[in-house]
């Protein structure tokens, strides 16, 4: 797994975590295995179908987890984010694949 994945699979278990507690991120990670063959360790190559997921999941609440995980990333990669176009999670995920 490179750097770049190590990164967004930790930021989105620190958003999960943080929000959910332990519990609860590991009814969603369960959920998304059983629901959509989406192991842990694969969400870094399947955005798509963890986005898919907590949509399923969360509904339009989604998008919140999804910025958080943004954030996160941003922060650990010191990234800015160029305010001028609408959010998108996963054109911002595909964006800071390696290298920079």
């Amino acid at each position: 797994m490179t750097t770049r994945a190590k990164d967004k699979l930790q930021a989105i278990d620190e958003v999960l975590y943080g929000i959910l507690g332990k519990t609860g991120g590991d009814a969603v990670y369960h959920y998304l295995e059983r629901n959509y063959s989406l192991r842990k360790g694969e969400l870094p190559e399947r955005l798509e179908t963890f986005a898919l997921g907590i949509e399923a999941t969360f509904g339009s609440s989604a998008l919140i987890i999804e910025k958080l995980v943004v954030k996160k990333i941003q922060s650990r990669l010191a990234l800015t984010h160029e305010g001028e176009k609408p959010f998108n999670f996963l054109d911002f995920m595909k964006k800071i694949q390696e290298p920079i």
